[in-house]
């Protein structure tokens, strides 16, 4: 077996230098340095390695961190790890630079350690540092100021306790992809800055906390394909409006080239989404936690915004009647995923996007319950043209059982002419004997219970 393994082991020493800094590169660089004590041939391989992952949990195990090392002395090795790295690293041009923290506290070094990386023409740039709920006063990361200014950048993740003060001039010429999680906004402009001093950017996700000080995000880029945006609002002490009176939260999108657009947002005042002619796919959930129903004329501005959209998978919280006179026609969207919000889908929103959606194939309603309204649901008063001559799937997806679901189900198979297939899932065998015996207008229907 040893001779085997001799053998096997030669083999892969032949390879080229350039084929084995290939395979290293997929290795975290704690066991791509420790390929060194191989063999000569081995020693020094990994300083050609162009993709450097640094993780501070993972470099010492737990027995060191419990066999009599504390904290801080875990700290220093890791420190003196990534410094002999990224000194004896003879690496011109790095393609990755992954830097992960959880407990580390000499954070002062760490923005000499991303100047070296960006130095050595960086390409892909990722630092985490702790999660937003486990900072408990901790000095946040300050990136450094070349880092704006990176021409070699492709794409950069920041998550976690990191202060994103952005200079007013950035240019980031090369940046496709950008990511920020949870960081710590230094002043009302920072994410505007970095965002429109990307002029090639395609991809962006945003995730933000209450107590960040962005009040409008304005994101208006020419290049924009795909957009994610969370936006986590508090218990509403922070809802309030200013003492001006003007709305204290606004998103602004104006994104000509976007075609996939995920928006969660639990405390916006205010949508504005304009030049979405390019949208095909998208995930709207608004009004989730605490910042109440969202209002008939915020969520109608919303629509209008997204208005070419084929695929919508949509939630909301509003309780409002959903009068929506002068809706702009969806005549693109051929797919509608209803889905399951604090109360369960809206019956009334359901009515309008069947009005306004005369192409509609497919709609898929995701969920436990159904919402109730401060009326109770009545069918349309006409029959929308999709049921009669599009409409060819429908999903229910855990079938509660309730009045209401069992009245939009019979409606459904009573009114859609060319309907194919209607899935449900559920769990009660005395629902699905009611369920077969609804009268179905299409003869070609399938009714399967799951």
């Amino acid at each position: 077996m040893d001779l085997d393994f001799g053998r096997s082991l030669d083999r892969i020493s032949k390879l080229p230098d350039s084929v084995l800094c290939h395979i290293l590169s997929f290795l975290p660089t704690k066991y791509a340095v420790g390929t060194s004590i191989l063999s000569t041939r081995w020693q020094y391989l990994w300083t050609s390695v162009a993709m450097l992952d640094f993780n501070d949990s993972e470099l010492f195990n737990k027995r060191d961190r419990t066999n009599g090392i504390g904290e801080a002395e875990v700290d220093l090795r890791f420190t003196n790890f990534v410094n002999t790295v990224l000194l004896l690293s003879d690496v011109s041009c790095l393609e990755k630079f992954n830097l992960k923290l959880d407990s580390f506290c000499y954070f002062g070094i760490v923005k000499a350690w991303i100047s070296t990386a960006i130095k050595r023409n960086v390409q892909k740039l990722e630092l985490r540092y702790s999660e937003w709920h486990n900072f408990d006063g901790q000095i946040p990361i300050q990136l450094p100021h070349m880092l704006f200014i990176c021409k070699t950048l492709v794409d950069l993740r920041l998550k976690g306790n990191i202060s994103l003060k952005v200079p007013a001039s950035v240019w980031l010429p090369s940046l496709k992809i950008l990511e920020i999680k949870e960081v710590i906004y230094e002043n009302g402009d920072s994410a505007h800055n970095l965002i429109h001093g990307c002029p090639a950017l395609e991809d962006l996700h945003i995730h933000r906390f209450y107590f960040d000080k962005q009040k409008v995000l304005n994101i208006s880029v020419p290049t924009l394909k795909r957009l994610v945006l969370f936006r986590q609002g508090d218990d509403g002490h922070l809802l309030s409006s200013d003492d001006d009176g003007e709305s204290q939260h606004k998103l602004i999108v104006n994104t000509p080239k976007l075609e996939y657009l995920d928006i969660t947002d639990c405390d916006s005042d205010e949508f504005s989404l304009e030049n979405l002619s390019s949208l095909l796919d998208a995930r709207i959930n608004v009004g989730l936690c605490f910042s109440g129903p969202v209002s008939s004329s915020n969520l109608l501005k919303l629509l209008h915004g997204i208005a070419n959209v084929k695929f919508l998978r949509f939630s909301s919280t509003n309780y409002d009647d959903y009068v929506l006179p002068t809706m702009n026609p969806l005549h693109n969207l051929t797919y509608l995923g209803l889905q399951d919000a604090i109360d369960g889908w809206n019956v009334d929103l359901l009515n309008v996007f069947l009005e306004y959606s005369p192409n509609l194939k497919v709609l898929v309603l995701e969920g436990n319950r159904i919402m109730r309204s401060y009326r109770l649901w009545s069918p349309p008063p006409r029959v929308p043209s999709c049921l009669l001559l599009n409409l060819k799937e429908i999903e229910y997806l855990n079938f509660g059982g309730e009045k209401h679901e069992f009245e939009v189900i019979e409606y459904f198979l009573e009114s859609a002419e060319v309907l194919k297939n209607m899935t449900i899932s559920c769990q009660h065998s005395d629902s699905w004997r009611l369920l077969a015996r609804f009268p179905r207008a299409s003869k070609i229907c399938e009714l399967n219970l799951r």
